[in-house]
C-alpha cells in the first residue's frame, strides 16, 4: 500500500475536481442525518462553527470535508460522525496504510441535552494530523432513553461498530485511541475496561479493544462523584434513584475495574469548577497502584472545557503525547511516560 504522504499528495490532487462535482450536490446548512451503515455519502461544507463554552471558544475550521454520519443501532442518538484523513470518500481514496482512530465521547453529566459537537473541535484537528477519527453520540439521560445501562451499551455498541466500516474506510484497529471528555472520560476509562468487566455487565466481551485511553476531566470515579454530589446529582441521575448504586460501581466506574492494562492519560485542569481534579488525581494513584502506566497532565489555572479547545497548550500537550502512548512497550517514570 502507499504510504500517508503518498495518499495525502494524491488525495489533495484529486480534491478539486472531486469537491466541484460534489459542491453542485450540496444545499448548504442541513441538520445531521442518520444513515445506514453502509452508505458511504460525501459532502461539502464551507461553515465556520463557534461554540461558546465557559471561557473558551472552540471553533470548528472553515474546510470542506468527509464527515459521514453512520448508524451503529436503529436508535435516533445511536450514530457516529467519522472523519478520514485528505477529505476523501473511500471510492475515490488511493490506497494508504490504515490510520489509526480517535474515538471521542462527549461529556454532560451523561444529559442528552448536550451532544457531540463538543467534540467536533477536537475531531477536526485529530484528522488534520493523520488520525481517522470517530465522534459517538449515544442516549443520554432525559427523553433519549439513556442512562444506566443504555448508554454504556450505546458506547459500547459504537466502539464495536468500528469493526464494520475498517475495511471500508482503512482503519487500523490494533491502535485505537478512545478520548473523552468529563462524563465521557468515564466512559472512555469504563470501555478500555470491557475485556474483564464482571460476568454479565453490560458491555462484556468487546469486539474491539482500545490501545490508549484520554481521560480529560473525567468523571473517573463514580462513587466519590456520587457521595460528593458532583453534577447537582449527575450520577444518581444516571445510575438511577431508585436502585442500590452501590451495587452498580464494581460495573460502572473506572475506579473500579482496574487494572486497565492499556496506557492511560488524564488532563485536568487546576481551577475546574464542574469536576475537581480530585478526580484524577485519586485514579491515578489508585491506577498506578494496580499497576498501570498513567500519566497525569495538570492545567495550572484551567477550567473544565480548556481541555476540549484544541487551540490551548494542554491540547498540544495531549497532540505530542499520542504517538508515544500507542508505542509498544511505552513505561513509566515519575511524571511522565518514556519510550522503550
Amino acid at each position: 500500500m502507499r504510504s500517508y504522504r503518498s495518499f495525502i499528495n494524491t488525495g489533495i490532487a484529486l480534491l478539486p475536481a472531486v469537491l466541484i462535482v460534489l459542491a453542485a450536490c450540496s444545499s448548504g446548512e442541513q441538520a445531521p442525518v442518520v444513515i445506514e451503515p453502509t452508505a458511504t455519502p460525501f459532502a461539502t461544507t464551507s461553515r465556520s462553527t463557534t461554540v461558546i463554552v465557559g471561557s473558551v471558544n472552540l471553533n470548528t475550521p472553515s474546510l470542506p470535508e468527509y464527515s459521514p454520519t453512520i448508524a451503529y443501532g436503529d436508535q435516533p442518538n445511536q450514530f457516529g460522525q467519522l472523519r478520514i484523513p485528505g477529505l476523501l470518500p473511500p471510492e475515490v481514496m488511493p490506497d494508504h496504510d490504515p490510520f489509526p482512530v480517535a474515538v471521542l465521547i462527549h461529556g454532560g453529566f451523561w444529559r442528552d441535552s448536550f451532544d457531540l459537537g463538543l467534540m467536533s473541535p477536537l475531531a477536526a484537528d485529530l484528522s488534520g494530523r493523520g488520525y481517522a477519527t470517530w465522534n459517538l453520540e449515544y442516549r443520554g439521560v432525559g427523553s433519549s432513553g439513556g442512562g444506566w445501562p443504555e448508554t454504556a451499551e450505546d458506547i459500547a455498541a459504537g466502539i464495536d461498530h468500528l469493526a464494520v466500516i475498517a475495511d471500508e474506510h482503512g482503519l487500523d484497529l490494533g491502535r485505537v485511541i478512545v478520548i473523552g471528555h468529563s462524563a465521557g472520560g468515564q466512559l472512555a476509562l469504563w470501555s478500555a475496561a470491557r475485556d474483564h468487566l464482571p460476568e454479565g455487565a453490560p458491555g462484556r466481551d468487546p469486539n474491539v479493544q482500545p490501545a490508549v485511553v484520554v481521560s480529560l476531566a473525567g468523571v473517573n470515579d463514580l462513587e466519590s462523584a456520587d457521595r460528593n454530589d458532583l453534577g447537582a446529582g449527575a450520577v444518581e441521575r444516571f445510575l438511577g434513584r431508585d436502585v442500590d448504586r452501590t451495587a452498580l460501581y464494581p460495573e460502572s466506574s473506572p475506579a473500579a475495574l482496574l487494572p486497565l492494562g492499556i496506557p492511560v492519560l488524564l488532563v485536568h485542569g487546576d481551577e475546574d469548577g464542574n469536576v475537581p481534579i480530585s478526580q484524577t488525581n485519586n485514579y491515578a494513584a489508585e491506577a498506578r497502584r494496580a499497576g498501570d502506566v498513567v500519566e497525569v497532565l495538570t492545567v495550572p489555572g484551567g477550567d473544565h472545557f480548556v481541555v476540549i479547545d484544541p487551540t490551548s497548550q494542554a491540547w498540544a500537550d495531549v497532540i505530542e503525547r499520542l504517538p508515544l502512548l500507542l508505542t509498544a512497550g511505552t513505561s513509566q517514570i515519575p511524571g511522565g511516560l518514556i519510550s522503550p
